[in-house]
């Protein structure tokens, strides 16, 4: 997604203030609502978290019968048996095959963004991911996602994040809070059915007032903005998108890029290198954020460690 001119320092600026998830006045327009007043002290971690919408893909049948239980039968006393399975040792995984959870709190982690996709070439994306070790988040557009199916099923299966980016890109500054919810309802329902439902929201444009908040709290959604912009959008050039992005990253970050552009595909690849050479581990912006984001809320970057 693009970021407007006018969004663009205001966002960084409040980005490395916050340092996380911010509770912060929305910024009103002039069609909007007034503006809610500022909080005296800005602070992610002390934030309330909202009650946890409840997940469609997952419901009990308080109404179903007991299934009563048997008393045991006294067992046969019968000579003790010898396990042939010891329980492992600490270098031996309790569940073969299955990848722990990065750890931020002791890793240097930073989450990879790209918005507007899935394009055709965002599968080279996915080849040099898969093949990095690499975990990233795509925020995609619900029109592009119904044109490239198999390219979001590829993103599920590989272990990345899918958020939503709305339908087809709109300001959401200019819409109510009905049409808001039908890009981002319609968009949901879509990816659901190609394998994960969209935890996470970016606005386009990072638009995020009043309405954007009440409607993705609703929803039971945070709002994902950035604090790194390389404005590959602007700058078409695959050096100059790599220098920005080292110029301005750090722990915790949340790169901004968009994988349906040319030049930032071939950026990719030297981005990737660069931050691993620099002892950096590439996650998705769940496993940055460990927790800390809460529906109707926006967030910028991980708290300082």
């Amino acid at each position: 997604m693009r970021s407007s001119p006018r969004l663009a320092a205001a966002a960084t600026a409040a980005a490395l203030l916050l340092g996380g998830c911010a509770t912060v006045p929305p910024r009103a327009l002039v069609a909007r609502t007034a503006p809610v007043p500022a909080p005296t002290q800005v602070n992610a971690v002390v934030d309330s978290p909202l009650p946890k919408a409840a997940s469609p893909f997952a419901a009990t049948d308080p109404t179903a019968p007991s299934v009563p239980v048997e008393e045991p039968a006294t067992p046969t006393p019968t000579a003790p048996t010898t396990d042939p399975t010891p329980p492992p040792g600490p270098d031996q995984p309790t569940e073969p095959g299955v990848p722990s959870e990065p750890d931020c709190a002791v890793l240097k982690c930073v989450a990879l963004t790209m918005d507007d996709g899935p394009s055709p070439g965002t599968g080279r994306i996915l080849d040099l991911f898969a093949k990095k070790g690499v975990k990233a988040t795509f925020f995609l557009l619900g029109e592009h996602a119904r044109k490239n199916q198999e390219l979001v099923r590829r993103m599920v299966a590989e272990g990345h994040e899918v958020g939503n980016h709305s339908w087809s890109h709109p300001e959401f500054w200019y819409l109510s809070k009905r049409a808001i919810k039908k890009q981002l309802v319609r968009t949901n329902r879509l990816l659901a059915k190609l394998g994960q439902r969209p935890q996470l929201v970016r606005p386009p444009y990072g638009e995020w007032d009043s309405d954007v908040a009440k409607v993705t709290k609703a929803l039971g959604m945070p709002s994902v903005i950035w604090d790194v912009d390389p404005e590959d959008w602007k700058y078409r050039n695959a050096k100059k998108v790599t220098k920005r992005v080292l110029k301005q990253v750090h722990r915790g970050s949340i790169i901004l890029t968009h994988d349906t552009l040319k030049t930032t595909r071939k950026a990719i690849p030297a981005i990737v290198k660069a931050l691993q050479d620099k002892g950096y581990t590439l996650v998705t912006v769940s496993q940055l954020m460990a927790g800390k984001l809460h529906a109707g809320k926006r967030c910028y970057r991980a708290p300082s460690r």
